[in-house]
């Protein structure tokens, strides 16, 4: 029988405690993907609630400046109130005679 070398028992030895350790980083690796994929998640279902709001919130913005609600509030609230006549300040510029032959 051939008697084992030093060298070979040290290679099984540092073979083992490399399996060792990269089983224990694909461990924490994994731990975490999973907590960032969670935090995703989360974000993703905010980010759904959030677009879910705007669209709330224009489709409301858009009822309330209706026009023909607006004018029937005006007349409402404001019966009073008239449009408001003007009249020119100034008098009317004289035609551009720059153009004139």
């Amino acid at each position: 029988m051939k008697k084992k070398t030093n060298h070979t028992h040290t290679t099984k030895i540092g073979l083992v405690v490399g399996v060792l350790a990269l089983s224990g980083c694909l461990f924490s690796m994994k731990h975490a993907v999973i907590r960032l994929e969670r935090n995703l998640r989360s974000i993703e279902a905010k980010i759904f609630q959030e677009h879910n709001t705007i669209k709330a919130l224009r489709a409301e913005w858009a009822f309330l400046n209706h026009p023909k609600r607006l004018e029937k509030l005006a007349h409402h609230h404001l019966p009073h109130l008239k449009p408001a006549h003007t009249t020119p300040r100034l008098p009317a510029p004289p035609p551009c005679t720059l153009l004139a032959p």
